[in-house]
């Protein structure tokens, strides 16, 4: 019944479309990137135990026993196991389950800091793939991605779960987030295999001459707190969607100039409607080289902190962006593209 694996989860980055992706309708470009987990899963007699080099630690237990958090950083973990189990038993496979080995490796800090590429999105992805590998169950990609997103749901309590769909997935993919927390409950388990409303997760062909600079300011963004009393409004939602349709067809078409120009868009669109404290001092920085530069490239996600990007598509450009950069405290680091998945 038990399949020994290993395999590497990736990280994302939002490329564009966020905070817009949280209204239904509105797309949102992101991408899975070769900054991830290592994952690997072996049998073990008597009882599971899984190891994290980012949590001291580990979480024991029985795989046939009530699955309870040993501390919260376990919280992704505990709550995907029990997601998963709960939808094979639904779907006729029951106990008892062989124990197992986990072992979680990660490539998503640099010197100490989070590199704000989604790893608690990838840590659900990584169980659900694991227990998929190591119980042989088969699992669609869609199965998947909806698992991850319902264990995610629970423990962080909304979000888009574009990352979740594209750390499943791989690749670059269009994204539109299904009306999943205002009809559904994240403890029904039928919805598994029900149909999401809204939901779109397209795999789009990224140009092989486009390569992804992170720049990372070391600085965690708390994101919801920031924006607590700030209330986006419904002329956002609108320019978003028409600088996406503009943004999307562009990747498709290969058009650099029209991928800075959308992404300048998109970047001017969410410093006009969010706080000031929306662009940190380091940000700043990172968008003035862009500019200089004529590269494209924005902010990455929340903002508040964390991570920008660039697109390349000359040398010149990134020995420009990393001296720069590195002047400012930001770190730099070339990204891969994660392989699209099929299964």
């Amino acid at each position: 019944m038990s399949n020994n694996g290993h395999f590497t989860v990736p990280g994302k980055l939002f490329l564009a479309g966020e905070y817009a992706v949280t209204k239904v309708g509105n797309p949102a470009l992101i991408a899975a990137v070769q900054k991830g987990l290592h994952i690997t899963i072996v049998a073990q007699a008597n009882y599971s135990q899984i190891d994290s080099d980012t949590i001291p630690n580990p979480l024991i237990f029985d795989i046939n026993q009530a699955i309870q958090a040993s501390n919260s950083s376990w919280c992704y973990v505990a709550a995907t196991l029990r997601l998963v189990l709960a939808y094979c038993e639904r779907a006729g496979l029951t106990a008892p389950w062989p124990n197992f080995k986990l072992t979680i490796k990660s490539d998503m800090v640099l010197d100490g800091q989070k590199l704000g590429l989604g790893s608690s999105a990838a840590i659900t992805v990584g169980i659900v793939r694991a227990l998929n590998c190591f119980f042989k169950l088969d699992l669609p990609l869609l199965t998947q991605f909806k698992l991850a997103a319902l264990a995610h749901l629970q423990v962080q309590g909304n979000g888009s779960l574009g990352d979740v769909a594209a750390i499943t997935y791989g690749g670059v993919i269009a994204y539109q987030r299904p009306q999943i927390t205002t009809i559904m409950s994240t403890q029904d388990i039928d919805l598994v295999d029900q149909p999401w409303p809204d939901l779109k997760i397209t795999p789009l062909i990224w140009p092989t001459n486009w390569q992804l600079l992170l720049g990372a300011t070391g600085q965690a963004a708390d994101t919801k707190k920031a924006l607590e009393k700030n209330r986006l409004m419904a002329s956002f939602y609108q320019d978003s969607q028409a600088i996406m349709e503009r943004l999307l067809h562009a990747v498709q078409a290969g058009d650099y100039t029209s991928l800075r120009h959308s992404l300048n868009a998109n970047q001017d669109l969410l410093i006009s409607n969010l706080p000031p404290a929306y662009l940190t001092p380091k940000l700043h920085i990172f968008l003035a080289s862009l500019e200089q530069q004529t590269c494209a490239g924005k902010i990455s996600g929340a903002g508040f902190g964390d991570n920008g990007f660039a697109i390349l598509n000359r040398l010149e450009q990134k020995q420009a962006l990393e001296s720069v950069w590195q002047a400012a405290g930001i770190q730099c680091q070339l990204l891969t593209i994660a392989p699209t998945r099929t299964v």
